[in-house]
């Protein structure tokens, strides 16, 4: 170690010299090799960083690194407006292209009677209950079926059901195959003035019949139940809701169709029901929502 000495005798200038020379050395000694050290045959001086020494090994693994092709970019995946955790809801049977139907699903549909439904699909009724109820819906409507149940199938063919709603409530219950469905909860933003999302004013405007934007629920229904799907489910009234067909499988692409049965209560009348239109959808939900579920709306 290299020692300095001074006497108290010398000048302040002198000792602060004196002082800035000593830390200098002892720095230099604690900082030790390689300052002192010969250059090595198998070392190589970065051409970078002229104050640093690499060994061979330690060259060889910048130059890896550099010569490496840098990682692909990564692709943000599109995800849907109405459920963050889903992909954008589009149609896996394409209603604008329809598939031939079976032979299995055409005698399915001619055992059953079934026939063409205005919403998309088929269906048939199956079942009136001969009990009359006080019409909720109109005091002065007198008296309705207390409820009443239909099949109703998607198919390739015909693999969507168009946003609609009524006004009684729904009980849905599964038969077979897949299928998504999304409810629009118009009724949870109605203004005063049209409860439940109804009114006998027509000429009423959209932005008058509603407090904001609604709530959207998708969901799949299937045989699946572990992996969330439903057997069975219930839409009140005033509620939109559009349906269509998934593959049997997940990650398929063949469909036997979805087969459900429904009963309204109290019994359905084509009066409760009407289709979502265009002007109401993009009053009721974000424009991004509207247009990811514009091939829902039916047109007239």
């Amino acid at each position: 170690m290299i020692i300095l000495t001074y006497t108290s005798g010398q000048c302040s200038l002198r000792r602060r010299k004196s002082m800035l020379i000593f830390k200098y050395l002892m720095q230099k000694e604690l900082r030790g090799p390689p300052y002192d050290l010969p250059k090595e045959p198998n070392r190589e001086r970065s051409a970078s960083t002229s104050s640093s020494y690499y060994t061979n090994k330690d060259v060889n693994i910048n130059r890896k690194r550099l010569t490496q092709p840098p990682p692909p970019y990564t692709t943000m995946t599109p995800r849907s407006s109405i459920d963050a955790s889903l992909a954008p809801l589009v149609p896996t049977f394409d209603p604008k292209h329809p598939q031939r139907e079976t032979d299995v699903l055409q005698a399915i549909i001619q055992k059953l009677g079934l026939q063409q439904h205005v919403e998309g699909g088929y269906f048939v009724e199956t079942d009136r209950d001969q009990l009359r109820v006080p019409n909720p819906f109109d005091q002065q409507a007198g008296t309705r079926n207390a409820s009443t149940t239909i099949f109703y199938l998607l198919t390739p063919k015909s693999p969507l059901g168009a946003f609609h709603r009524n006004k009684g409530r729904t009980v849905h219950t599964l038969h077979k195959g897949r299928g998504r469905y999304v409810l629009i909860h118009a009724d949870e933003v109605a203004a005063a003035s049209c409860p439940g999302g109804y009114t006998s004013d027509d000429e009423l405007p959209e932005s008058e019949r509603w407090t904001g934007k609604a709530r959207i629920e998708t969901f799949i229904v299937g045989q699946n139940v572990l992996a969330g799907e439903r057997l069975q489910w219930i839409v009140e009234g005033g509620k939109y809701k559009s349906s269509f067909l998934l593959p049997d499988e997940q990650g398929k692409e063949h469909s036997d169709g979805l087969m459900i049965s429904e009963t309204v209560v109290p019994g359905f009348e084509f009066e409760d029901h009407d289709f979502m239109r265009w002007e109401r959808m993009q009053a009721l939900v974000t424009e991004e929502q509207a247009d990811e579920m514009e091939w829902m709306v039916r047109r007239e």
